[in-house]
């Protein structure tokens, strides 16, 4: 059978016969394999998602990655059992049903749209187009106070900060002691902060961005441009940033 799976909570995961704990299902085989001389086959494809929910946060334990749904979780756990992969864009899964229906997304044909008269190559292009143009009141995140709905659900924790003054859940980063409003920042602090990757270094310094925004907003540092200019009484600065904040305390 290709299509079931198996979930499984791993949360306090020990053997029953010596009350060792393991850290996960390959750790209590090999243990129950040497340990007890227990035979248990290793060979074949694991078609079983372990989890743990030892934390208030939902999160992927492989990873650490944090999920605001259970749906969201076990779906990103194909990424880490890869039993079968998508031979176009080499995606994993953890069964072959589960590929089965990914495999829809690459036929290709002729793909037309209800809604206008745009046509598509393939049935994925079509879906991403009707979320984008025509997603209307299929918006998945709706607020709860008023009728705005959003397409990610960072966006509605944002809207009911801003407008309606309620804080969402914050996000504790697992490599330090930093919180975020939202997952988004959380995300952006973990890529640039503990992933270090900063493609983009300075001709001039030793110092490394994120993203060649960045950059070229240090670069003003070295080279002192100033092509910004206040409308009102014309004074010229290096950074839109500094001129905004000029015109918001001068001018406003």
């Amino acid at each position: 059978m290709h299509g079931y799976f198996v979930k499984l909570d791993i949360t306090d995961l020990k053997c029953t016969l010596c009350e060792q704990n393991a850290d996960n299902i390959e750790e209590i085989t090999t243990h129950l394999n040497v340990v007890h001389e227990k035979n248990l086959f290793t060979g074949l494809k694991n078609h079983i998602l372990p989890f743990k929910f030892r934390k208030d946060t939902l999160s992927c334990f492989m990873c650490w990655n944090i999920f605001n749904t259970f749906k969201a979780l076990q779906e990103h756990m194909n990424v880490h059992f890869r039993n079968y992969v998508c031979a176009v864009c080499d995606a994993g899964f953890v069964n072959k049903n589960i590929l089965l229906r990914h495999g829809d997304a690459h036929k290709t044909g002729e793909f037309s749209c209800t809604e206008c008269s745009k046509t598509f190559d393939t049935a994925r292009k079509k879906r991403l187009h009707d979320r984008s143009k025509h997603s209307g009141q299929k918006l998945p995140h709706k607020c709860g106070y008023c009728t705005e709905r959003f397409k990610e659900v960072w966006k509605k924790y944002d809207h009911l900060s801003k407008i309606h003054g309620i804080k969402g859940p914050s996000v504790k980063c697992q490599a330090c002691d930093k919180s975020f409003d939202t997952k988004h920042a959380w995300r952006l602090h973990t890529t640039r902060v503990h992933l270090m990757q900063r493609y983009h270094k300075c001709s001039e310094c030793d110092m490394e961005f994120y993203t060649k925004k960045e950059l070229e907003s240090h670069m003003v540092r070295h080279t002192g441009t100033r092509e910004f200019r206040c409308d009102i009484c014309f004074k010229l600065y290096g950074r839109q940033k500094t001129l905004k904040e000029h015109t918001r305390r001068v001018h406003s």
